[in-house]
């Protein structure tokens, strides 16, 4: 059974996205709460912070459904090549 490139991709999309919304929110609410995790995507995302602002947040959310993307077709890709 092949899987569906473009929805897998858009799925894990969403979801990556998703997690930067939740950890924007969580680190405006609690500062300091995923720390050391959210310092990590700083340092791969370029001009993403993780201090929480709206404007770092939404900058997450949009680098993480991008790379989301990318890696679910990846994924999907190399999946359908090698159950051939």
């Amino acid at each position: 059974m092949k899987l569906n490139v473009r929805a897998l991709a858009l799925s894990i999309g969403i979801l990556w996205g998703l997690h930067f919304l939740v950890m924007g929110i969580a680190i405006a609410i609690w500062p300091g709460i995923g720390e050391p995790w959210m310092a990590m995507w700083a340092s791969i995302y370029p001009c993403y912070q993780a201090d929480g602002t709206l404007l770092d947040t939404s900058l997450g959310i949009v680098f993480g459904f991008i790379d989301g993307l990318i890696g679910g077709a990846l994924i999907a890709w190399l999946y359908n090549r090698l159950i051939r």
